[in-house]
């Protein structure tokens, strides 16, 4: 375990690799891994069964994985997740209530992160930000959101690229995506297009946060549990809406279910400190 700052440097041809390898196990930094000079010279590769703790930020060099590899980023500072040509994951695993957010303006591929996203797995509360960049999972691929914690999507779009896909709801999806959480294919939070599973579990809470003046779509679902409406102006799609728990709308929404005459049947509370 290291609890500051790990520090491998490459800064001239006649140095040598610096590579840490985990086969097996866990190696946990509570801080910072920094990776100086020369390009691939300085990695971190993590095998097949290896784990990577880590609390603070990743800098240069290069992360690799092997088939059934995790890293986890479980500090108790916001932190960053580099997604650039050089890092690698397997399965990722968000354990902070400070918040993750993927690195802005890079696409998040299958081919930066081969398996399983999971929010949450050790620490409730913890939250995954996609920093609003476009984010593609291979087919099979599953993300997972557990009770208490949350995936902000902000206005990112996630798309499975074949059949066979899931995404796992038992937290807070919250989305920013005009077209809603799913069912406007290529265009909503969830991109329908290879039919990826969507299971919304008892205590999980779907959030519209489209901020005004934009008009969010709220999506057309039957088996939502709980709908919280945040930020500004909220049409719904036609057809019928079904939550077996509450309808919340927060202060400064304003609700406005007319132009397609969506029909509501509500299990639990309808929470109105808005306009409805």
């Amino acid at each position: 375990t290291w609890t500051l700052l790990f520090t491998m440097q490459n800064t001239s041809a006649g140095d040598i690799d610096s590579e840490i390898t985990i086969t097996t196990g866990t190696l946990t930094v509570s801080g910072d891994i920094t990776m100086n000079g020369n390009g691939n010279r300085n990695s971190v590769r993590i095998e097949d069964a290896g784990t990577l703790n880590i609390g603070g930020a990743i800098t240069g060099g290069e992360i690799g994985r092997g088939t059934g590899s995790t890293v986890n980023f479980n500090g108790t500072v916001p932190q960053i997740i580099p997604t650039g040509l050089a890092y690698d994951y397997e399965n990722l695993t968000i354990n902070n209530t400070a918040g993750v957010s993927f690195q802005a303006a890079n696409p998040v591929t299958n081919g930066i992160i081969a398996g399983k996203i999971t929010v949450g797995n050790l620490v409730s509360g913890s939250v995954l930000n996609t920093n609003d960049v476009a984010v593609t999972r291979g087919a099979s691929d599953t993300i997972i959101v557990n009770s208490g914690s949350t995936l902000n999507a902000g206005i990112s779009t996630i798309t499975w690229n074949g059949a066979g896909g899931a995404a796992i709801i038992n937290g807070t999806f919250a989305t920013a995506n005009l077209n809603g959480f799913s069912g406007i294919l290529g265009l909503s939070a969830i991109n329908s297009a290879n039919a990826p599973t969507i299971g919304l579990g008892v205590n999980s809470t779907i959030e519209y946060n489209a901020p005004s003046p934009l008009v969010q779509i709220v999506s057309q679902r039957t088996d939502y549990a709980n709908v919280t409406l945040s930020g500004g102006l909220k049409t719904m799609a036609a057809g019928t809406h079904t939550m077996s728990r509450n309808f919340t709308i927060n202060s400064g929404v304003i609700y406005n279910g007319v132009p397609n005459n969506p029909v509501l049947n509500i299990a639990g509370n309808l929470i109105n400190s808005g306009s409805f």
